[in-house]
């Protein structure tokens, strides 16, 4: 209700307060159900039931309506967060002809895939799919779209891990870590190394399912 209150008197859009609390709930909740994904926790349930359920209903989607995706897609189940991720692109390709809103569709898609990935393989793979359709359509002339390239091929190398080519993906995949590095992202680089290694070792051992959904959301 805060948060909502700060929108209408223009502070900001979605307050940095919500982001907090929300976070505080989840990171309790999970320390309370540690078996459990963050979707099927029901205190999680209960918050992010009645955002999922607005926006399936929305017939368009703008800046409100990304910005309660972007809040609640990780307490989303992974059959939602397919069905949202389609609808934001689709219900909101008017409002992103705006060239700094298209940004939000890249990321829309990408966020999906990470939180498909360990999931719901067709539907991550669909994710970033579009994810580079957007990009190939995207004006090069205004944007940077430099950094949405190089994570498209982290993806796609994790995508390839998890589809069975593992050596091949693991390399292509690790060859973004050489950006990062130049560009001194240390945290960048050794969270990715995670990200890959884990990935990899999961493969490897037939063992993707024991993989937290959270993991993949962090990405």
């Amino acid at each position: 209700m805060k948060a909502t209150n700060d929108m209408r008197q223009g502070r900001g859009g979605i307050s940095a307060r919500f982001i907090r609390d929300f976070g505080l709930m989840i990171q309790g909740a999970l320390a309370e159900e540690e078996n459990l994904q963050i979707y099927d926790i029901d205190i999680v349930k209960k918050h992010v039931r009645p955002a999922v359920d607005f926006l399936k209903q929305a017939e368009t989607w703008g800046q409100i309506e990304l910005d309660i995706f972007t809040l609640f897609y990780f307490g989303m189940s992974p059959s939602d967060l397919l069905i949202l991720s389609r609808l934001a692109i689709k219900r909101a390709k008017f409002y992103t002809q705006l060239r700094t809103e298209k940004k939000r569709l890249v990321d829309i898609a990408y966020t999906a895939f990470n939180g498909l990935l360990f999931v719901d393989l067709k539907g991550a793979a669909e994710m970033l799919t579009l994810s580079e359709q957007i990009l190939s359509d995207a004006d090069q002339f205004i944007l940077d779209w430099t950094g949405e390239r190089i994570r498209l091929k982290f993806g796609k190398g994790l995508l390839m891990m998890m589809q069975g080519s593992v050596e091949e993906g693991y390399q292509l995949a690790h060859s973004v870590l050489t950006v990062y590095e130049i560009t001194d992202q240390k945290d960048k680089v050794k969270y990715s190394k995670e990200v890959i290694e884990k990935t990899r070792d999961a493969v490897l051992s037939g063992e993707t399912q024991k993989i937290p959904r959270t993991y993949s959301m962090l990405l």
